[in-house]
């Protein structure tokens, strides 16, 4: 057996890594197990492992009878598998593994969603970081990954103070490419070939994917430039199983953005592919949060595909997915959706009709506040005349104010700001008029809405 992997790294084990082995395969296997079996007789002549009692006959008589080449090689293999185990194992549980292993834990303990455990986890390895000696090139780098693990959980404070975890990412990245790059450049001058090496690294290296996208991502940002937008739309859809999660979110958010912006500013043509990269980021699981989607977050997909062009029916595709949504009420969410998607589609005495019946419960600051806004617009939308117009601005206000405490201040701002977009309209106000308005306006909900009554109104004025 001399000169095979199993030898090579039995022989750099030291006497207590030795017996710490035999522990942990004893505590893995049955006492008959052939692995073990093997392991023990290699145990023997630990002080000699190129000892002729160890060649492949004489393993296969003492220890091993009965197996052809094929099994014996096929056994080798699998021992060798259990002591590589064992060794990271060990490593996890050393003064030097201690941060591997319980930065391994946050992430296991994100992923599965024991959001409780993780936080917990996290600190104590962030605050073991602090205690550790600064001057270490890694340093840095481990601090970023702890930033970024935390800014990427699902826990309540990352949702409620997600800027801090991602400036201090960025300054750990910033910091560490600095000192890393410093470090090699010392390296080099060094090695004095400070010259052939400065000359190879001027060449361009070879663009990987991550690159790529990478590269498309940030021109994306900087110039809303449509060849990066294709490229990234490409890559995505081509390439998804090549993408991590993260980054593939990232992409997902960035490009929805940018057809946003893009509908805004009158290309409807990209309402298609925005709602198919929201049916695609929910078929790969990119909104969900320990496999199962917020309340908040299925209504918003919702209102993206119900005031795009793509043709899909909704009934099913709401039956769909309601039951991934993480609800104690799932018939009024399913409701909500409904009621949503025949909002968008003019369908204004439908949509109250399904508000206002026996099975929708109201009595959560999300659906509530959705269901005075779509009230609202479908009241200023109709075709009816409304005496009562005041008193339905009014009662609006109130329910914002009562609500004040249950929603953040934009979203605060932005209901009073619809109040106030309606009642210019229900005023009789222009198109130039409605649209001044709108621009007096930091914070806005019902944009798609607010568009088209705009638009109906600068038709009805070219007529």
């Amino acid at each position: 057996m001399y000169g095979k992997k199993i030898i090579k790294i039995l022989e750099t084990f030291e006497e207590k890594e030795w017996r710490a082995c035999h522990k942990y395969l004893r505590y893995c296997n049955k006492k008959d197990a052939k692995g073990l079996l093997l392991f023990e007789y290699i145990f023997k002549y630990r002080h000699d492992l190129s000892s002729p009692k160890l060649s492949d006959e004489q393993v296969k008589r003492k220890v091993i009878k009965g197996l052809n080449d094929r099994a014996f090689l096929n056994l080798i293999s699998d021992l060798v598998k259990d002591i590589e185990a064992f060794m990271v194992h060990h490593y996890m549980n050393s003064p030097e593994g201690k941060y591997e292993h319980k930065y391994l834990l946050t992430k296991i303990f994100k992923n599965k969603g024991l959001y409780t455990y993780f936080e917990r986890t996290w600190k104590e390895v962030n605050t073991e970081l602090e205690s550790t000696p600064k001057i270490s090139l890694f340093h840095n780098l481990r601090k970023l990954e702890m930033n970024h693990t935390m800014y990427f959980s699902d826990i309540s404070e990352k949702n409620t103070k997600p800027v801090r975890f991602l400036v201090e990412a960025e300054k750990n990245r910033i910091q560490f490419s600095k000192d890393l790059g410093a470090f090699y450049k010392t390296e080099f001058a060094n090695l004095k070939a400070i010259k052939n090496i400065n000359e190879s690294l001027s060449k361009e290296s070879d663009k990987t994917i991550l690159s790529e996208l990478i590269e498309n991502l940030n021109t994306l940002i900087s110039t809303n430039s449509q060849k990066s937008f294709d490229h990234l739309v490409d890559s995505l859809f081509t390439k998804k199983n090549e993408i991590s999660k993260d980054l593939k979110k990232a992409i997902i958010i960035r490009l929805i953005n940018y057809c946003i912006e893009n509908i805004r500013r009158g290309d409807q043509s990209k309402k298609g592919i925005m709602a198919e990269l929201t049916i695609f980021g929910l078929q790969e699981g990119i909104y969900f949060q320990n496999n199962r989607l917020t309340e908040n977050t299925f209504l918003n997909i919702i209102d993206s595909l119900s005031n795009s062009n793509i043709e899909i029916n909704h009934v099913e595709f709401i039956n769909q997915w309601i039951n991934k949504v993480n609800s104690e009420d799932h018939i009024s969410v399913k409701n909500m959706a409904l009621a949503m998607w025949l909002f968008a589609k003019d369908q204004y005495g439908k949509a109250l009709e399904v508000l206002s019946s026996q099975e929708m419960h109201l009595n959560r600051p999300n659906l509530s506040l959705r269901a005075r806004w779509i009230t609202l617009c479908s009241l200023c939308s109709s075709q009816e005349e409304y005496l009562e117009k005041n008193e339905i601005l009014r009662s609006s206000i109130s329910f914002f104010n009562r609500s004040k405490s249950k929603m953040n201040n934009s979203t605060y701002q932005a209901s009073l700001n619809l109040v106030s977009i309606v009642k210019v309209i229900w005023e009789g106000a222009n198109s130039v008029q409605v649209e001044n308005k709108i621009s007096e306006c930091e914070f806005l909900v019902m944009r798609t809405w607010i568009d088209k009554m705009v638009n109906r109104k600068t038709q009805e004025e070219n007529i």
